[in-house]
């Protein structure tokens, strides 16, 4: 596992985990139905998707469900809070 991945914010996960799961479950990312979940804004969802983006160094959503799915592979991590 990347260890890009593994320094990421248990906040930084929950954003990473919500983008990947509305990518499978929906076929689409929505940032207002994601905002919603976990109860910031658009704007402030945007905040943390830029810093995951650079701190993961992600570059697009299709990276996002891909990383989001490798936490999920290694529990142990994905759940260090």
């Amino acid at each position: 596992l990347d260890s890009k991945l593994i320094g990421l914010s248990p906040r930084e996960k929950d954003v990473l985990n919500a983008y990947a799961r509305h990518a499978l479950e929906r076929g689409e990312v929505n940032k207002n139905f994601i905002a919603d979940e976990l109860h910031v804004s658009v704007k402030t969802l945007k905040s943390h998707v830029s810093r995951l983006y650079e701190k993961a160094g992600l570059h697009n959503q299709a990276h996002m469900a891909t990383a989001a799915y490798a936490l999920k592979a290694h529990p142990q991590h994905s759940q260090q809070r």
